[in-house]
């Protein structure tokens, strides 16, 4: 006969103690805080050294317009606030969801969150790959905190940070690694497949191109579990159900069932993958591979890996294998797309590939605290020097390599957009007025991050009927693409008059900005100079006011050092509130509770991505009172869920005494 094994695996170096005093309670909240304020003053010093008035990343600008449009429209329907050929994409809607309700909750502006979620996800991330090393390989308070730290401050954190800010991986990355604790403990409880489905799919709904990484991962994982999977089936000491690799087939399946439902079904989107050029893939490839500073990270990494080796052993089932053996495919995936890219020259980011292998600084993390604990054994000061020295220098080249990290949002372009929006206003050029931005076409990619910057500097509203020109003034009021030279069109300038062509009819309002064009711009000011409506800004065809405006309010403006300290504290706390209650209910079965506090941050961003998602598809826009009371609703619902659970967990215990006292 086949049979279940079945356990309760609270690990005893973890394992929580009922009734626990509250100063327990105290210190894993004020270590994991710790973590935090260090991982997020580690990133967010810049805009006080640099003194930046915007966000940071390429892709910052594009999160925006996006969020504003969630805002007006509504997920399902952001496509149709853009031209068919702008890319809204309501298939990735964490960050317009997230975002918005952070801005509802604390009358915050777009741009200021925009630039400190990143950083408190950031630690979200370093402190669930902290509790999942921590719970699964039984490990203690200052192991986690050198895990938490080594993967907050390593070059890996900080590439998804910049340049272009891949906010959506890292909201994915923490959701990720707190999905790992439950399917840990799944090969041998199924009462964790549910917690791992779930926190797996809503990390597909996050971010399903890297979900389908974690898929590979997982597949992986459940292949170098077949040998023993078979023997155990084969031998029927276990129904084929409940082996290591079906068990983890169906966490897979059971995720891209939620995935697909939501995507597809839910959202009605239809997840497109971008352009790749591979020319582009090379450059940054290059130039992202010294960052990692592999000859030194792999080697400690290599070191964590073969330290799990034993216990692994012993440990067939149970967590131990599980974390060595999801690592290393984590790894394994990551390398494959470099190899993809690099050996057999498909079209794949291998740079985001690296970026993503966040094998390499857990296991690095896991290998320190080896060496110093073999070390301890020599002499006890020479370990703790080991490892507050390796950290040291490997956050020191991490903040050099950070610090070099180029913005590109451009604060005067942002001004000069905005004071675009004004002239607009005060024009009362109608919504439906379509409205040409004419820039310098000297790249495409920069051409289409200016885009990007005015579309976030524009009422949302507006964006329906906004284009591009790359080129001069005088080609596009000749109706036609602008000369490269030696009477060639500019391939730029062609590929965007294509959209701009069938406006003329409707009399397009055509606006030229002083840092968005330095070619153009000053002959056209020189000749023109009755046109200047704003600073920046010149109309090249539209209404003229009567008197020209003074130019609009900056969108952000400088922030200060306090504003930065609180709005992190504040995001981190609403992130870490919105999923206590969630982590204390999916995880605690398994978790101690320091690994349940460092969760619950990565908990708290599914649950707000999940409940924004759900309240937006009933026709509720995420803005003022009700988006404020989203992260509030959200985080009751957990706690009623811990309460409704317990409740069923007594009655149980209460019905099997009434069954033995009857028997």
């Amino acid at each position: 006969m086949k049979t279940t094994t079945e356990h309760a695996l609270s690990p005893p170096a973890v394992r929580r103690r009922h009734g626990s005093a509250p100063p327990d309670w105290l210190t894993w909240v004020a270590v994991t805080g710790a973590v935090a304020l260090v991982v997020m003053a580690f990133y967010l010093w810049i805009y006080h050294a640099k003194q930046l008035r915007v966000p940071m990343g390429w892709d910052t600008s594009r999160y925006l317009w996006r969020t504003s449009l969630v805002q007006t429209l509504g997920l399902a329907h952001v496509q149709n606030g853009v031209p068919s050929f702008v890319k809204a994409d309501a298939s990735r809607p964490a960050f317009p969801v997230i975002a918005s309700v952070l801005s509802a909750l604390g009358h915050v502006n777009g741009f200021r969150v925009a630039a400190i979620l990143p950083s408190a996800v950031v630690a979200a991330v370093a402190l669930a790959a902290a509790a999942f090393a921590s719970v699964t390989l039984r490990r203690s308070m200052w192991q986690f905190t050198v895990v938490a730290l080594a993967v907050g401050t390593s070059a890996f954190m900080a590439r998804l940070l910049g340049p272009e800010t891949y906010q959506d991986n890292l909201f994915a990355a923490a959701v990720f690694m707190a999905a790992a604790v439950p399917a840990a403990f799944a090969l041998r409880d199924r009462r964790a497949l549910l917690p791992a489905i779930v926190l797996f799919g809503i990390g597909g709904v996050i971010h399903w191109a890297f979900f389908a990484f974690m898929l590979a991962v997982l597949g992986l994982t459940a292949v170098a579990y077949l040998p023993a999977s078979w023997r155990s089936w084969r031998s029927g000491d276990l129904a084929l159900l409940d082996t290591p690799t079906a068990r983890i087939g169906e966490i897979g399946a059971g995720a891209a069932a939620i995935t697909g439902a939501v995507i597809f079904g839910l959202l009605g989107a239809r997840p497109r993958s971008p352009r790749t050029s591979l020319s582009e893939f090379r450059k940054k490839l290059k130039e992202d591979l010294p960052r990692y500073q592999f000859p030194i990270t792999l080697p400690v990494a290599a070191v964590g890996a073969a330290s799990l080796v034993p216990d692994a052993r012993r440990d067939r089932t149970g967590p131990h294998r599980f974390s060595l053996a999801l690592l290393l495919a984590w790894a394994a995936v990551s390398a494959a797309g470099y190899v993809a890219f690099r050996v057999f020259h498909i079209g794949v980011p291998a740079h985001r590939f690296l970026a993503f292998a966040l094998a390499v600084p857990v296991l690095g993390g896991i290998g320190l605290t080896w060496i110093g604990r073999a070390l301890g054994r020599i002499a006890r000061p020479a370990g703790v020097v080991v490892v507050v020295v390796a950290l040291g220098t490997s956050a020191y080249i991490t903040h050099r390599q950070w610090f070099t990290t180029p913005s590109w949002v451009d604060p005067v372009k942002i001004g000069e957009a905005t004071n675009a929006a004004a002239y607009l206003r005060a024009a009362r050029v109608p919504i439906s007025r379509p409205v040409v931005f004419i820039v310098r076409d000297r790249d495409w990619n920069y051409v289409s991050l200016e885009g990007h910057m005015i579309r976030a500097a524009l009422p949302a509203a507006r964006l329906r009927d906004v284009y591009v020109y790359a080129g001069s003034p005088r080609g596009y009021l000749g109706h036609r693409p602008t000369l490269a030279g030696q009477g060639e069109v500019s391939a730029i300038s062609r590929s965007y008059f294509r959209h701009v062509r069938p406006l003329y009819p409707r009399d397009p309002v055509a606006i030229m900005l002083s840092s968005f064009d330095d070619r153009y711009f000053p002959p056209w000011k020189a000749s023109h100079p009755e046109t200047l409506e704003a600073p920046g800004v010149a109309v090249v065809h539209g209404p003229l006011l009567a008197t020209p405006l003074r130019g609009a309010p900056p969108p952000i403006g400088r922030l200060s050092t306090f504003k930065i300290g609180i709005l992190a504290v504040g995001i981190f706390l609403v992130l870490w509130l919105a999923g206590i209650g969630w982590a204390v209910g999916l995880l605690s079965r398994w978790a101690g509770g320091l690994q349940v506090v460092a969760l619950a941050p990565a908990v708290g961003i599914a649950a707000l991505a999940a409940g924004g998602v759900l309240v937006d598809r009933l026709g509720v826009r995420l803005v003022g009172t009700a988006g404020a009371l989203v992260p509030l609703g959200v985080a009751v619902l957990g706690w009623l869920v811990v309460l409704a659970a317990r409740r069923g967990e007594r009655n149980a215990a209460r019905s099997g005494r009434t069954v033995t006292c009857a028997s």
